[in-house]
C-alpha cells in the first residue's frame, strides 16, 4: 500500500511548527477535552515515518509522545486545510503503525483552522465488523480564543493558534482583538519564530479585520512595526561594530534580505543588488511593507 507524500503549503508548515516549537501545545489543547492523559514527565518530538513491516511510504505529519519511564501515550498530529479523502483511510495506519512502534495507546489530532474541515475530520471513520475510528479534532470552536495580552504571553504558541483559527471569523473586531494579543505575545520569542508567526498571523486576517488591527493603537502599534523594529536593531548593531555609517547600511541591508527571504524564499542576484544598493530610506519602507505585502515584486514596486 503506498500512501502519496503531498506538499504542505505555508499555512500548514506554520500549524506544525507552533507544535513543534512547543510540543505542550498539544497537552494544553487535550487537557480542556473530556480526556484522561497518563501521568508523564516529558512530551517527545517522534520520527514521523510509521511504517512497520511494510515498505510503503507512510508518513504522518508530526508525531509526539508522552513520556515516563516508557511511552505513556503516542499523539500524530495532522495539519488540515481542505478535505481530503485519501485521508480517511490513512489516518487509521497511522495510529495502528505508532501503536505498533511505542506499544502505547495513540490518538490522532487533527488541526485545521476551517469549520467545514473540522465536521469532516470528526466524521467516524467505518473500519468494518462494527469498528469505527474518529480523530480528535481542533478546529476554530475547539480553539480557546485568546484576546487577553497577558494570557496570550503566558501560552504564544497557542494565542498564535488562537488567532489562525479565528481569523476568518465574522466579528472582525474580535480577530483583529485575537490577532493583536498573538502579535504581542511573540515579541519575546525568538526573531525567525517572531517574523514566522506574526507573518502567517496578518496574512490570514481578512482585509477588514487586517485594517481594524493597525486601527487599534495608531500611535503606538502600526501593523507589523514591532518586528520590524526588532530586525533594525539588528542591523543597526551590526553597522555599530563596523564603526561606520556604510556599516549600519549595510547591516540594515542585510537583515532585509534575510527577512524577504524567509517571507518570499530564495532571492536572484538583482534583487540582492537592488537592496544593498538602495537608499536607507527606501529599505526602511521595505522593512515597513514586508509584512503586508503579497509578494516580493508588489512591495519593491511600491513608491
Amino acid at each position: 500500500m503506498m500512501i502519496a507524500v503531498t506538499i504542505m503549503s505555508p499555512l500548514q508548515e506554520a500549524l506544525l511548527e507552533l507544535f513543534r516549537s512547543q510540543p505542550a501545545l498539544v497537552t494544553e489543547l487535550l487537557s480542556r477535552l473530556p480526556l484522561s492523559l497518563p501521568a508523564y514527565d516529558e512530551v517527545r518530538i517522534e520520527e514521523t515515518s510509521l511504517n512497520e513491516l511494510e515498505p510503503a511510504e507512510c508518513r504522518a505529519d508530526l508525531v509526539l509522545s508522552l513520556r515516563g519511564e516508557r511511552p505513556a501515550l503516542g499523539i500524530i498530529v495532522e495539519a488540515q486545510l481542505q478535505q481530503d479523502t485519501q485521508k480517511r483511510y490513512a489516518w487509521p495506519l497511522y495510529v495502528s503503525g505508532l501503536r505498533a512502534r511505542l506499544r502505547c495507546p495513540v490518538v490522532l489530532c487533527v488541526v485545521t483552522p476551517k469549520r467545514s474541515v473540522a465536521r469532516w475530520a470528526a466524521t467516524p471513520i467505518r473500519l468494518g465488523g462494527g469498528n469505527q475510528f474518529q480523530a480528535i479534532v481542533f478546529g476554530p470552536a475547539a480553539i480557546p480564543a485568546i484576546t487577553d495580552r497577558e494570557r496570550a504571553e503566558q501560552l504564544p504558541e497557542l494565542a498564535v493558534l488562537s488567532a489562525i483559527a479565528h481569523a476568518k471569523s465574522l466579528d472582525h473586531e474580535r480577530s483583529a482583538k485575537i490577532a493583536d494579543a498573538a502579535i504581542h505575545a511573540c515579541e519575546q520569542l525568538s526573531l525567525e519564530r517572531s517574523v514566522l508567526y506574526c507573518d502567517i498571523v496578518l496574512s490570514s486576517l481578512s482585509e477588514t479585520a487586517r485594517k481594524l488591527l493597525q486601527t487599534m493603537d495608531p500611535a503606538k502599534y502600526e501593523f507589523q512595526s514591532e518586528i520590524a523594529k526588532r530586525w533594525i536593531a539588528v542591523g543597526r548593531a551590526e553597522g555599530q561594530a563596523l564603526g561606520r555609517g556604510e556599516g549600519r547600511e549595510q547591516g540594515r541591508a542585510d537583515v532585509l534580505l534575510h527577512l524577504l527571504e524567509q517571507k518570499f524564499g530564495p532571492l536572484d542576484a538583482a534583487t540582492h543588488e537592488r537592496v544593498r544598493l538602495a537608499p536607507s530610506e527606501e529599505v526602511q519602507r521595505w522593512v515597513d511593507g514586508v509584512f503586508a505585502s503579497s509578494s516580493l515584486q508588489d512591495l519593491l514596486n511600491t513608491r
